[in-house]
This record gives structure tokens, C-alpha cells and sequence, in this order.
């Protein structure tokens, strides 16, 4: 996702943006109208629709796919958005919308189909718990344990190179921008 501010474009990833846009939307009425108004999607947007239907939208928008076809996407992935993207790239996707439906129906269906396979957007989430739950730094305490964690110890077992925790944790900074590699 990319935010305008003024002139320049700010490149922050979809899991940072759609918390960005959860808690104002959570906490102003005329932002969760507007919201509604445009039709723009948030995770939360995923939550009443069924897995056929989640599967519907990813096939009105290019790729071809069932349970079997999204388990092969997602298979060895990082996260919902390291899969979305390149299918964002394959079929040029540039509705902003659209692109958020991608993602958002993939980390949907990944986290129901497969809530024990470890993922950077659970990552965050539990960070961001551990934020809402003590603003005074503890989320650091879980970040450097986070390594080691139950949600990283799979991926670690997958084969995949360790990396830096400013690469395979740049979901889990909110406002720091980053750029994809």
C-alpha cells in the first residue's frame, strides 16, 4: 500500500496501513462513514465473508484458484503480502482496492486454513498486543525473544536464511518506512 503525504510517496506495508486505518477508523465516526462510503477494504472487511467467497474474489481478479491453489502460493511464504505482491506485479493490478482485496483475502483464508503456520502478519499482531498491553516498551522485550519465538522457530525450520530483524520484522514497525526489496 502507499500513502500521498503532499508529494512524496511513502511505502509502508499493508499490515502496518490497514492498522493505521483500523484504529482511525475505530475511533472516529466520519472516518469509518468515509470508509464505507468508498467501499475500502480493512481485514475486518474479510471476517463475515465465507472461504468460497474469498475465493470468488481472488478469481475476479486474476488467479485461478482453490484451497489446493492457495496452499501452493503460500507455501514457505514469510506472509500474506510476500505472496500478494508478485500476483499484484503478474497480473498489473493498480486499483488500490483491488490490490487490498488480494492481500487481504489471502491472509483471511491463510489464517483460517492454517492458524498454527507461522506468518509475519500473526507477528505483528502479536506485537501490536503487546503495544495495546504495555506502552512502556515491552513489545521490545518480545521483539528481541521474538526470534526464538513459536512464530518464528517454523520458519526457521522451513530452511529459509535468518534475517536481520530489520528485513524479516519491517511489518511490525509501524511508522517507519520502508522500501520492498
Amino acid at each position: 500500500m502507499t500513502l500521498m503525504p503532499s508529494e512524496e510517496r511513502v511505502e509502508m506495508s499493508w499490515v502496518t496501513l490497514d492498522l493505521i486505518c483500523q484504529e482511525k477508523a475505530d475511533g472516529k465516526e466520519d472516518v469509518r462513514r468515509e470508509l464505507v462510503r468508498t467501499g475500502r477494504p480493512l481485514r475486518s472487511s474479510a471476517n463475515p465473508l465465507s472461504d468460497d467467497e474469498l475465493l470468488a474474489k481472488l478469481r475476479a481478479f486474476g488467479p485461478d484458484v482453490d484451497r489446493d491453489g492457495v496452499e501452493r502460493l503460500c507455501a514457505g511464504a514469510l506472509s500474506a503480502e510476500e505472496v500478494a505482491g508478485p500476483i499484484v506485479d503478474k497480473l498489473k493490478l493498480d486499483d488500490d482496492m483491488t490490490v487490498d482485496w488480494v492481500w487481504i483475502s489471502l491472509l483471511a483464508l491463510w489464517q483460517r486454513w492454517w492458524p498454527d503456520r507461522p506468518g509475519l502478519e500473526l507477528l505483528d499482531d502479536k506485537m501490536q498486543a503487546g503495544y495495546a498491553r504495555d506502552a512502556e516498551f515491552r513489545a521490545v522485550e518480545f521483539y528481541s525473544r521474538g526470534r526464538d519465538s513459536s512464530v518464528l522457530s517454523p520458519i526457521a525450520a522451513q530452511g529459509r536464511p535468518r534475517l536481520e530483524p530489520s528485513r524479516a520484522f519491517r511489518v511490525t514497525d509501524r511508522y517507519r518506512p520502508f522500501s520492498r526489496p
